[in-house]
């Protein structure tokens, strides 16, 4: 039975990674096309990005010294992990209503920043009850296939919505597919919090 919940408790781990995975290239992709139409000239355009991506890195760490103990001790691992799908959810739904450089720029650092910080911190303690040669097992086939796997369908969806269907979706209409993608990790996460309750049940 253990081998059997764990095995299942990790395969929703591994679900939420690659469901993030997919939504990634979504958002890069408007993200860089917003700053392309918003600075036209290429120095202006390195001098926006070289900005952004230095405050992405600082509100990153802000998160992580701050923040990220502050939820995981007191709402625990699983209000960690719900934090980065809703913050993408809600900004994505801001750029599809307002496709403006501030809500893809948000929606960026709501991916990027949370997925470095409490994202991430909060993932690492729900390996904490899982068995160590399972966790090894299942890391080295997403670290390995599934990452690369799933972003490489990120960038094939976003090929066949713009560009080879015969019906094209514009860029901030992208943001349905990043908005379903963040509700159906919000529906992973309870699931797993079901099944992370029952495996600390047992152990204790």
């Amino acid at each position: 039975w253990q081998i059997l919940s764990q095995s299942r408790y990790f395969l929703l781990i591994a679900a939420l990674l690659l469901l993030a995975q997919i939504a990634s290239p979504f958002v890069e992709y408007q993200f860089l096309n917003t700053v392309e139409r918003a600075y036209t000239e290429m120095d202006a355009r390195t001098a926006f990005l070289s900005m952004f991506f230095g405050t992405m890195g600082l509100v990153s760490i802000g998160i992580n010294v701050v923040i990220t103990p502050l939820v995981t001790r007191f709402l625990g691992a699983i209000a960690g992990l719900l934090v980065q799908p809703v913050m993408m959810g809600l900004c994505s739904w801001g750029f599809l209503l307002h496709p403006t450089l501030f809500f893809s720029g948000a929606t960026k650092i709501s991916d990027r920043a949370l997925s470095y910080s409490i994202n991430r911190a909060s993932k690492e303690l729900l390996y904490v009850p899982v068995d160590p040669v399972l966790i090894y097992q299942a890391k080295a086939w997403i670290d390995m296939f599934g990452y690369r796997t799933f972003k490489v369908a990120g960038s094939v969806l976003i090929l066949l919505m713009t560009q080879w269907l015969p019906v094209t979706m514009s860029v901030h209409e992208l943001s349905w597919f990043t908005i379903a993608i963040c509700s159906l990790w919000v529906v992973f996460v309870m699931f797993l919090r079901q099944e992370y309750k029952v495996i600390y049940q047992k152990i204790l």
